[in-house]
């Protein structure tokens, strides 16, 4: 962290309704001087056993992200930017008003900014999680309830909460084609989403016959390695405007 060798990539987002960028997800990488650029598995659960690393791991991601999208906005490019909040962060009452001061700095609007929490995460402690949550809630920040269904939460807790927007877990959203019981997972959480008035994102589509399913289910956004890999902010921007060229057919 004190060195500088942590790097934002960006996974885009696809409206499947009309095929559009709707945002990217933000994933850390560690450009290693010796090892070369390392994936989150190899150091997140490092940083996470530490309170302090994590906190300073997660506000830094935070400032990289949106330094890029500030240069981004420069070339007209203004989409919504989704980043994984740890757990550990959800018994700070300060949060968010830490994250404000990073979005004020560079001239953030917040409601573009969508936190993605886990479903195991928000159930450790459901009461400050929702004190936590409501505040950033009140400051426009969205809020996505990730990894859905592979918990054991109970959703007589989780409906209360203030959540925008459900992420399909990838490992349903993967086997959807060939496995029978990974489809009606899928569906049924799409379906859950769209009852609780939420916008439902699927992570993990690999393929155009995952896609089109989705599509045809009624599932807002999409990502995975079909639409791209995570691409460091250079290639991300010049992905978009590539996309703009030539964009993917609408899946419905």
């Amino acid at each position: 962290i004190d060195r500088d060798e942590f790097v934002v990539y960006y996974e885009p987002q696809i409206r499947l309704d009309t095929g559009a960028v709707s945002g990217a997800a933000a994933v850390v990488r560690w450009n290693h001087p010796e090892r070369g650029v390392l994936l989150p598995a190899s150091f997140i659960p490092i940083a996470e056993a530490h309170q302090e690393l994590i906190e300073r791991l997660t506000y830094k991601v935070l400032e990289i992200a949106v330094s890029d999208d500030e240069r981004r906005r420069e070339q007209n490019i203004n989409l919504k930017l989704s980043i994984g909040l740890s757990t550990n962060l959800l018994s700070d009452l300060a949060l968010p008003d830490k994250i404000m001061r990073i979005l004020d700095a560079h001239s953030f609007d917040p409601s573009r900014l969508i936190l993605e929490i886990t479903e195991s995460g928000a159930m450790e402690d459901p009461s400050l999680t929702m004190d936590i949550l409501t505040r950033l809630r009140l400051k426009n920040i969205r809020l996505s309830l990730d990894d859905f269904g592979t918990g054991f939460s109970s959703l007589v807790q989780l409906y209360r909460m203030p959540f925008n927007e459900l992420k399909v877990d990838k490992s349903f959203v993967m086997g959807a084609i060939s496995s029978k019981e990974a489809a009606a997972i899928s569906r049924v959480t799409i379906d859950l989403g769209h009852s609780l008035g939420l916008e439902v994102v699927a992570e993990g589509v690999e393929d155009e016959e995952t896609y089109n399913w989705l599509g045809s289910l009624g599932c807002e956004i999409c990502q995975g390695y079909f639409i791209s890999p995570p691409l460091d902010a250079a290639a991300f921007s010049t992905w978009i405007h590539d996309h703009k060229r030539h964009p993917l057919a609408v899946s419905v």
